[in-house]
């Protein structure tokens, strides 16, 4: 039987490649699933996504924290993509977190994947592989 229960979830950075692969991901999941992007200019958010009547927008900078609140309120799950200097990472996450707190989300997934995709030796990763 399909799952036809609303799913809300919300992507923080998803103008960036890896938000945008995610937020769209999460849409071809199910017609059930509702994202909330949280991007700071809209305009540079993929065409698919800004279309889809799915997709709800919140601009800001990732600081502002009443409309981080807005954007994550009766989410089930937060998955931040942001990139940026270090204190954007933390500050911005910390934002976040203190949001995902007060509004009770259970979820939150940090922008914190081990290591820079523009800093990958693919070489060295993909021939380390080899031996498993």
């Amino acid at each position: 039987m399909p799952d036809t229960q609303q799913k809300h979830v919300t992507v923080a950075g998803a103008t960036g490649k890896l938000g945008s692969q995610i937020a769209s991901a999460l849409l071809s999941i199910s017609s059930s699933v509702q994202v909330h992007v949280i991007c700071r200019d809209q305009s540079r958010l993929a065409p698919e996504l800004s279309s889809d009547s799915r997709v709800t927008v919140f601009e800001t900078d990732g600081y502002d924290a009443a409309k981080v609140r807005e954007a994550i309120r009766g989410c089930s799950a937060v998955v931040c993509a942001y990139l940026g200097p270090d204190g954007f990472m933390i500050d911005a996450q910390k934002v976040l977190i203190d949001a995902c707190e007060a509004e009770g989300v259970p979820r939150f997934i940090p922008s914190d994947y081990t290591l820079g995709m523009y800093c990958i030796h693919w070489f060295s990763i993909s021939s380390g592989f080899a031996r498993y």
